[in-house]
C-alpha cells in the first residue's frame, strides 16, 4: 500500500524525519519496503517554488513562439521570465520556480539565463513539469485568490514522500490511510484528528410505478392452402416382374430356333 506522508499529516502531527518514522513502524507495526520521493526534492528546495502574478505578457522581440513576461513573486521587483506557452496573459496567477530550485527528478536546476537575448529569471510551470499530471500543452493557471509569493507547497503537492507499506495478515486495521495515522498517533503519543464526515449523497428519486403488462389477443394467422399431393406410384411385386421378363426372353429364344430350323430345311431341299 502506498501512503503519502502529506496524507498522514492531515490526521496526525509529527516532527520525525520520514526515515525514522519508517524505522519505528517496521519495529512495531508493519513492513515499510521503501520510501519513494515524488515531485520536487524537499527541504529548503521548496522555498524556490512560489505563486506568481503575471503583470505583463507579450511577444518576445526575438522569437515568434516565445512570450516575455513580468511576474510578481512577492519579493521586490517583478521578475522577467521567458515562457513558451500561450494559454495565459497579464493578470494570470501561475506557479513559478526561481533560480536555484531543483526540479522533480533532481537532475535539473533552474538558473538565471538569457533566452534569445532576454533575461529569464525563473520558470513558469506546467502540470507535467511538477509531476502533477500529463498536460504539457500550456502552463498551470492557479486561482486568482492566491497571493503572490505564497509557497507553492501550501497550495499544491509539489513534493511528497511515499511510504510503500506491506501490512501483515493479522493487522487488517492498517489497510487504510487513517489506520496508519492511528498507529502513528499511538506510537508517538500525539493527537489523532477525527476522520472527515462522509459526504451525504443526494437522495435517490422515488421509484416509478411499473405499468401492468398488457394482455392482447394474438393476431390470427392465415395459412396458405397446401399444394396437392403427388399421387404415389403403386407398389409392385418385383418377383413377378422378373418372372415375366424371363418368360418373354424364353419365348423369343424358341421362336428364333424355329426360324433357324425352317431355314435349314429349305436349304436341304
Amino acid at each position: 500500500m502506498k501512503v503519502p506522508v502529506s496524507w498522514l499529516r492531515e490526521y496526525v502531527d509529527f516532527d520525525l524525519p520520514v526515515e525514522e518514522l519508517a524505522r519505528q513502524l517496521v519495529f512495531t507495526s508493519c513492513e515499510v519496503d521503501r520510501i519513494v520521493r515524488q515531485g520536487a526534492p524537499g527541504g529548503d528546495n521548496l522555498e524556490h517554488f512560489v505563486v506568481g502574478k503575471v503583470l505583463e505578457a507579450g511577444k518576445h522581440p526575438n522569437a515568434d513562439k516565445l512570450q516575455l513576461t513580468k511576474v510578481d513573486v512577492g519579493s521586490g521587483e517583478p521578475r522577467s521570465i521567458v515562457c513558451g506557452a500561450w494559454n495565459f496573459g497579464a493578470g494570470a496567477t501561475v506557479a513559478v520556480v526561481l533560480p536555484g530550485g531543483v526540479m522533480p527528478g533532481g537532475e535539473f536546476t533552474i538558473e538565471r539565463r538569457k533566452l534569445r537575448g532576454e533575461v529569464s529569471d525563473g520558470m513558469i510551470l506546467s502540470e507535467r513539469e511538477l509531476e502533477l499530471g500529463q498536460d504539457h500543452g500550456g502552463i498551470m493557471v492557479l486561482p486568482d485568490s492566491l497571493e503572490a509569493g505564497t509557497p507553492l507547497a501550501d497550495v499544491l503537492p509539489v513534493g511528497d514522500d511515499i511510504l510503500e507499506i506491506e501490512t501483515l495478515y493479522n493487522r487488517p486495521d492498517l489497510t487504510s490511510i487513517y489506520g496508519i495515522a492511528r498507529e502513528v498517533s499511538a506510537l508517538l503519543g500525539t493527537e489523532l484528528r477525527p476522520m472527515p464526515e462522509p459526504v451525504a449523497l443526494a437522495p435517490a428519486p422515488p421509484p416509478q410505478p411499473v405499468p401492468a403488462p398488457r394482455h392482447e389477443e394474438p393476431a390470427a394467422v392465415i395459412l396458405a392452402p397446401a399444394a396437392p399431393a403427388t399421387p404415389a406410384r403403386p407398389a409392385t411385386d418385383m418377383g413377378a416382374e422378373r418372372a415375366e421378363v424371363n418368360r418373354i426372353v424364353a419365348l423369343a429364344g424358341i421362336a428364333t430356333l424355329v426360324i433357324l430350323g425352317a431355314g435349314i430345311l429349305l436349304l436341304g431341299r
